[in-house]
């Protein structure tokens, strides 16, 4: 009777507001749960909101229940360090609170999630634990949790048709879980296209006719963490089997919203007698419309060739712009002070002082610990130290099949160097000490069987350096490789010279290779 009468009263007030359209539907639901019960199954479609984004206050009330349920750090690797807490959309605490909550033991939990749940890495390794218990850091604050298991059973892959396109872009898929069994592999999958030119009917048996389903197994990509990111194989279709290598791929710079002053274009076909070369900023290639171009000379040494993702094929990268950053080519680790800069470069200093009102206010990550209100106002983000004149193996993060070439120190004439290339955030990429080991690692990743199964279980929206490190790809030793080395060599010549005639040759003999050494 108390919560009726407080329910009865908190509509009627908001009767009298004009706001009962949307808040009667909320508070209906608040009250609800409490007197459902539970169920034999449990279905629906709960809602997608990043947990970033929700208020401050819902968040620190919501944190709680994401340890209690064990989703709110993931679990660590062997050999890895612990990751940082990777919490993603609310509907994954929607699920686990259907299971705990509303489903009987034995029952069936089936709800259309982001299919980040099945293959984001690490933001879904928590929940791909399959089991309801807050982690060992966190059970002096919430307890052990409920400690209920489930089991995936099916998953209905929708993410190839967009069916909420165009209000959203989403990927979707529909899980369905039975509750209090232990997780098992593999688990099995339909994926679902849509032909071209299908027109969709109104309900789901017309829906059905017009779609193509390919049936098959989803399995974690690396056998030996259940944890992994999923595999979908179809029925028939012999993949490469997954697992992890010591690569380490990491993402490029990131300007913090700042790319149409750091990206700039060198007017100066070379630098003046005093090392000075004329540039522009280019406001176009950031989103920020209060930025405006300006036009300055600045020391060349500040000066760098800019490799972003539309300058990267399979098998080649040329840089097509320049940026300029406070960062000395033979440390590329250290940013120069203020001062530094004003003894040292002092026409790049006054240049990227023009913009300090509008870098001082850009949106930085905690771990940053910059003060931009200081002498951190022009820095940009990103492991730099990394970008210091090796070999480097650039992949693109955005594209329908992933495209890795390599990357050396080049002479730029327009700087007056043999100038190191730095790596926009659009790239993933990695550093290693020889030229031969770059076209190694490059070959691997631009090989049809690793190719294959990247797109088994990689978001097509982007990559990430840790799908990456889920290939199977051996360590390098030069002379067993010498063969894929050269192969690799003479694909990037022939992309280079427009001969496809040799690429297509040298991508026969890649596979090849590829295909002896990882099976």
């Amino acid at each position: 009777r108390e919560v009726a009468f407080e329910l009865q009263e908190r509509i009627r007030s908001l009767v009298e507001q004009d706001r009962n359209g949307v808040w009667a539907r909320l508070i209906e639901n608040s009250f609800a749960p409490l007197f459902a019960g539970r169920f034999d199954v449990v279905v629906g479609n709960p809602p997608w909101l990043a947990w970033n984004k929700l208020p401050a206050a819902w968040r620190a009330a919501g944190e709680s229940h994401w340890k209690r349920y064990g989703l709110w750090r993931p679990p660590r690797e062997r050999g890895q360090r612990a990751v940082q807490p990777q919490i993603g959309d609310i509907a994954t605490l929607v699920y686990a609170t259907a299971i705990d909550r509303y489903a009987v033991e034995g029952g069936f939990v089936g709800f259309l999630v982001p299919k980040a749940l099945t293959i984001g890495d690490p933001g879904g390794r928590a929940f791909r634990q399959f089991k309801l218990a807050a982690a060992p850091e966190d059970r002096l604050q919430v307890g052990d949790g409920p400690g209920v298991s489930f089991r995936p059973i099916y998953v209905d892959d929708w993410s190839l048709l967009s069916p909420f396109a165009p209000d959203a872009s989403n990927t979707p898929v529909f899980l369905a879980s039975k509750v209090g069994e232990e997780r098992t592999f593999p688990v099995p999958t339909s994926q679902w296209k849509r032909p071209r030119g299908a027109r969709m009917g109104q309900d789901w048996l017309n829906t059905r006719v017009a779609l193509d389903e390919t049936v098959g197994n989803s399995s974690p990509i690396d056998p030996g963490i259940a944890t992994s990111a999923w595999s979908f194989a179809p029925t028939g279709v012999d993949l490469v089997t997954g697992g992890s290598n010591d690569w380490p791929f990491g993402i490029g710079l990131h300007t913090r919203g700042a790319n149409g002053i750091f990206f700039v274009r060198t007017l100066s076909r070379q630098p003046n007698n005093n090392g000075q070369v004329l540039i522009t900023n280019d406001p176009a290639s950031g989103r920020n419309p209060d930025i405006r171009a300006r036009r300055g000379l600045v020391e060349a040494n500040l000066v760098y060739p800019l490799l972003r993702g539309r300058d990267v094929t399979r098998w080649s990268a040329k840089a097509a712009g320049h940026i300029i950053v406070p960062y000395r080519q033979e440390a590329m680790g250290d940013v120069i002070s203020q001062s530094q800069m004003r003894a040292a470069f002092p026409l790049a200093h006054r240049w990227l002082r023009t913009f300090r009102p509008i870098l001082s206010q850009r949106r930085i990550v905690a771990t940053l610990n910059w003060d931009l209100e200081r002498d951190d106002y022009c820095q940009v983000m990103g492991p730099l130290e990394f970008m210091n004149g090796r070999p480097m193996v650039v992949v693109r993060e955005i594209a329908r099949t992933p495209s890795a070439a390599v990357v050396t120190p080049i002479y730029d004439e327009k700087l007056g160097r043999t100038a190191t290339v730095l790596v926009d955030h659009k790239l993933v990429f990695c550093a290693v000490e020889t030229e031969a080991e770059a076209h190694y690692l490059a070959a691997m990743v631009n090989s049809e069987p690793l190719q294959q199964l990247l797109a088994s279980f990689v978001n097509q929206v982007g990559l990430t350096p840790s799908a990456l490190r889920r290939l199977p790809i051996p360590q390098f030793e030069p002379l067993v490789h010498q063969e894929l080395v050269e192969a690799a060599r003479s694909a990037a010549t022939g992309s280079r010279n427009g001969d496809a005639e040799a690429v297509s040759d040298s991508e026969r003999a890649v596979d090849r290779i590829v295909l002896s050494l990882v099976t």
